[in-house]
């Protein structure tokens, strides 16, 4: 428990709300990708509302404990979500070469393909043409 008290604390402070604001908000809010963007000269650090820690531990003692565990039930489901998209990120490039593979055959088996493909064709072309003068032939003897 003193690393998710840890965690709660300095989560609550970086995001300066008191820990019962923190816990409600992260209760109440769906999953989501955070996608922060940073603009150069801008200091997220400088506020001029910040709360002071006696502000940010204020009313810690009126949290239930129904809420904590939706706090932590909320906080698995996302831990769980940002594993599977870590894993399909990792996994994205053996992906797509396993895609390419499947798309076009090795060089090799389709110089194979190739050859087969034209002795087929060189029968074929000889079996039409013996074909058609078995017919000439016939049509002459009737």
């Amino acid at each position: 428990m003193p690393v998710n008290t840890d965690y709660i604390r300095k989560a609550s402070f970086a995001m300066n709300m008191t820990i019962q604001d923190f816990i409600e908000r992260e209760i109440n809010q769906s999953y989501f990708i955070d996608v922060r963007v940073s603009f150069l000269g801008y200091d997220e650090s400088k506020k001029d509302d910040d709360l002071t820690i006696d502000e940010i531990f204020e009313n810690t003692h009126e949290i239930s404990s129904t809420s904590l565990q939706g706090y932590f039930k909320n906080l698995k489901i996302r831990i769980i979500n940002d594993l599977q998209v870590q894993t399909v990120l990792r996994d994205s490039t053996e992906r797509s070469q396993l895609l390419k593979d499947a798309a076009t055959p090795d060089p090799k088996k389709l110089d194979l393909i190739q050859r087969y493909r034209t002795a087929n064709e060189r029968q074929f072309s000889k079996s039409l043409g013996e074909l058609l003068a078995l017919q000439k032939i016939r049509k002459a003897l009737n």
